[in-house]
């Protein structure tokens, strides 16, 4: 059978995919109640323990949206004033432009993905690479549940 030498490298490349994934997905995987179950001693007797309440997603979701847009409007002035201010005092159009931040955090609060995008058509590159750049992590009280949020930031 003859060998297709092209195909070598997209294996590779498939391979690298599904080994990332599964460590991203499953580093900070919980552990199931029913695994702990397992690994307890079991008593003659004894009452299982209450569940820990865990919060409402939805509610939970709400409330990280909004600790995260808290986040970035007190970022905002000190962003403004390095990406934006100052490359408009050096030439720059300092047409009104949009940037929206697609953030996701952890249940416990972590940012793990944040992307930048600009207005379409409107593309500046530089002023989007500088907010990835100068904007901190996010960091927010635990809010129990996986949250994403679209956070817009207009200049000026």
């Amino acid at each position: 059978m003859p060998q297709n030498s092209r195909l070598g490298p997209w294996i590779a490349l498939a391979g690298l995919f599904i080994g990332t994934g599964l460590y991203m997905g499953l580093r900070d995987a919980p552990v199931s109640p029913r695994a702990a179950e397992l690994e307890a001693p079991a008593t003659a007797g004894a009452l299982p323990e209450p569940a820990a309440e865990r919060p409402d997603p939805q509610l939970a979701r709400a409330a990280g949206r909004a600790e995260i847009a808290a986040f970035f409007a007190a970022q905002k002035p000190a962003v403004q004033r390095r990406c934006w201010d100052e490359p408009v005092r050096a030439g720059m159009d300092p047409s009104p432009a949009v940037f929206r931040y697609d953030v996701t955090v952890d249940p416990r609060g972590r940012q793990v993905i944040r992307s930048i995008i600009d207005t379409p058509g409107e593309t500046r590159t530089e002023i989007a690479d500088c907010l990835q750049r100068e904007t901190a992590p996010v960091q927010i009280p635990p809010p129990g549940v996986a949250v994403s949020a679209d956070i817009a930031m207009t200049f000026p």
